[in-house]
């Protein structure tokens, strides 16, 4: 798939003017400094434009992706209960004649051990299809958040079982400042200059 870089025209010559100036700065005075500051403006009014120039390009997408997802997951949903009904009445067939089996085979195996002769293999009393199987998912859910982290403290349990929030954690640093003092965390702060 092509992409397509062009900006409108009137962008375009003020982008390829300020990218001329891409060369490292060294500001020796006020002059300068003001020059500076100009020019920055002019670079975050320009990715403003940008942003907002892609921005009103991807909307309609945007629009049509949300309408066409929404379109999908309500005729998902008309499905999902059959599918469900479905999934519940085999897994419940199977596994009581698994049961079934599983009775007869211990059956079977004291008979054979008190004749002394060798039971032949039952057949199962349901044969799955090809092209069916059953699948198991598997997976973990954080019913004490307070015990998973003193596992993860005292080696019980891997670090890579639980994550910062690091939403939480900017809060706290941009609340606190200077007071910030979670273990194992450390404030850090980035300047910028900022044009209105």
């Amino acid at each position: 798939m092509a992409t397509d870089n062009t900006l409108p025209s009137d962008i375009e010559t003020h982008l390829t003017t300020l990218a001329l100036s891409d060369t490292p700065l060294t500001i020796a005075d006020q002059e300068g400094y003001e020059t500076a500051l100009t020019q920055l403006a002019l670079c975050q009014q320009m990715r403003r434009k940008i942003t907002k120039y892609f921005a009103d390009l991807r909307q309609p997408v945007t629009i049509a992706g949300k309408r066409l997802t929404a379109a999908k997951d309500a005729q998902i949903a008309r499905l999902t209960p059959v599918e469900s009904n479905l999934n519940a009445a085999i897994l419940e067939y199977e596994d009581e004649h698994i049961k079934v089996d599983a009775k007869d085979a211990e059956v079977l195996s004291a008979l054979s051990l008190a004749s002394g002769i060798p039971a032949s293999p039952l057949a199962p009393t349901v044969v799955t299809p090809n092209g069916y199987h059953r699948r198991e998912t598997v997976s973990a859910e954080v019913v004490d958040l307070a015990a998973l982290v003193s596992a993860v403290a005292d080696g019980s349990a891997p670090l890579e079982v639980i994550r910062p929030h690091q939403p939480a954690l900017n809060r706290l640093a941009r609340e606190q400042g200077e007071l910030f003092a979670v273990p194992g965390c450390k404030r850090a702060v980035k300047s910028t200059v900022v044009s209105r």
